[in-house]
């Protein structure tokens, strides 16, 4: 069994100063662990520090510089975006999941807010109860997508070999949030292991007991070998 652990961390600030760039990523670290067969964990938290919910510190749309996932974001018309963007949004891969699979996504699900409801600790950070998740189809659609991509084209990173990111990827559907991150599981099917290994990972463990998220999206796509690929989309405040 081997263990690879890759770290990147970016620490900054929301602040509401009119004028300042208020809006940087709190926290992005990326960590993968290989371990027996094809057990490989990714994940990344995005977030923006101490903004609230309201739409008036314009940070629902922050974390992003991409120009097609700022003007979907914006509610604006896919087609009026792309003409003012100069760039088409690719076709969404689209496969059929199957009602094994969408069953493992909703029991994931009621082990993530079971776990949340407890509270728990993150290495040496822990949490009281947090407010349960609930599912987001625009979450859903970008987990979906990335998991089927990854799939499709042999990958497995929060990038799109493109360079798309969570953050971006999450805009492009048109979400609105203040906070949104991503965690990736690829190569176990049980649910109840996939979230017993993200909360013995500290930065997804961050993920699934984070306050601030209030929705998420779960998906998971196969490949030829029937290795299920998770991806969790969260969003919130």
């Amino acid at each position: 069994m081997s263990l690879i652990a890759y770290d990147q961390i970016l620490r900054g600030r929301c602040r509401s100063a009119v004028g300042s760039e208020a809006y940087d990523m709190l926290n992005v670290a990326l960590v993968l662990r290989q371990a027996f067969k094809l057990a490989v964990i990714v994940g990344v938290l995005f977030s923006v520090l101490a903004c609230s919910a309201s739409s008036d510190l314009g940070c629902g749309c922050a974390g992003t510089s991409d120009c097609l996932g700022l003007c979907l974001c914006d509610g604006e018309m896919l087609e009026t975006c792309e003409d003012s963007c100069s760039e088409r949004l690719p076709s969404p891969l689209v496969v059929p999941v199957s009602v094994f699979d969408q069953r493992l996504t909703e029991e994931l699900l009621v082990q993530i807010n079971v776990s949340r409801e407890k509270g728990g600790c993150c290495n040496e950070l822990c949490f009281d109860s947090v407010p349960v998740l609930v599912e987001n189809e625009k979450l859903r659609n970008a987990a979906l997508s990335h998991a089927v991509d990854m799939v499709e084209r042999s990958y497995i990173s929060h990038n799109s070999p493109e360079g798309i990111d969570p953050v971006t990827r999450i805009r492009r559907t048109g979400y609105q949030s203040c906070s949104a991150g991503e965690n990736i599981a690829a190569g176990e099917e049980n649910p109840v292991i996939v979230l017993s290994d993200f909360l013995a990972s500290y930065e997804h463990c961050l993920n699934v007991l984070e306050s601030r998220y209030r929705e998420i999206g779960i998906a998971v796509a196969r490949d030829m070998d029937n290795e299920p690929y998770w991806v969790l989309a969260f969003g919130g405040q």
